[in-house]
């Protein structure tokens, strides 16, 4: 499986917090901009996948880390994963916060696609409108399995497009599913636990 989902997330919950309804954009000339940073991750991955376990859980974290880095707005997932609690935050916890889901996101990647058995990726060209968001619709193909359905939700910021959620299989939400595990620690130990959780969990990928 490609991210460790603890939970599933109604899907239901996940369409009443968009802020509007979904739009086909099949003839949006901006798509390739849009769908690039997803292009750039899936050869990323497959990069890390071919150099399998050969590579070494290192020299593949260190080889999707940049990706990751360039793909994803991490600063504003990891506000989305704190929730309102966020705005309460200490400056300096926000900032060990952020590293530690920026280093637990590369970790996982790093940990879960160590090995290649022929799988490719396809991205459908029609993007889609979340308000100010977009959907881009994606399969992980597995030559010996039943097709993985991702879709990224991605959002600009600074010029650029960038991907702000994973949602498994069309409904689970990487970002709800997320605030969802990580608000009993929140709520009993603040952003010092959370920083300790989240790199806790980058360690044990790498074993």
């Amino acid at each position: 499986m490609v991210h460790s989902f603890s939970r599933r997330v109604v899907l239901g919950c996940l369409l009443a917090a968009s802020a509007a309804p979904a739009l086909a954009q099949s003839g949006d000339p901006a798509s390739a901009a849009i769908t690039a940073p997803v292009r750039q991750l899936n050869d990323g991955l497959l990069g890390i996948m071919k150099a399998g376990s050969t590579a070494g859980y290192q020299a593949r974290l260190n080889r999707i880390s940049p990706v990751v880095d360039a793909t994803f707005d991490l600063p504003l997932m990891t506000r989305l994963v704190v929730g309102p609690a966020w705005t309460k935050t200490a400056a300096a916890d926000q900032v060990a916060v952020a590293a530690a889901f920026r280093k637990m996101t590369s970790a996982r990647y790093a940990a879960s696609f160590k090995g290649f058995a022929g799988e490719s990726f396809e991205i459908d060209p029609k993007v889609e409108a979340r308000g100010p968001d977009r959907l881009v619709h994606t399969k992980l193909i597995r030559p010996r399995g039943t097709p993985v359905a991702l879709d990224y939700r991605l959002r600009q910021s600074g010029g650029a497009w960038r991907i702000i959620d994973i949602f498994y299989q069309n409904s689970i939400s990487q970002i709800a599913t997320q605030r969802s595990d990580f608000a009993r620690i929140l709520a009993t130990g603040g952003a010092k636990a959370l920083t300790i959780h989240l790199t806790q969990l980058a360690a044990t990928s790498a074993k």
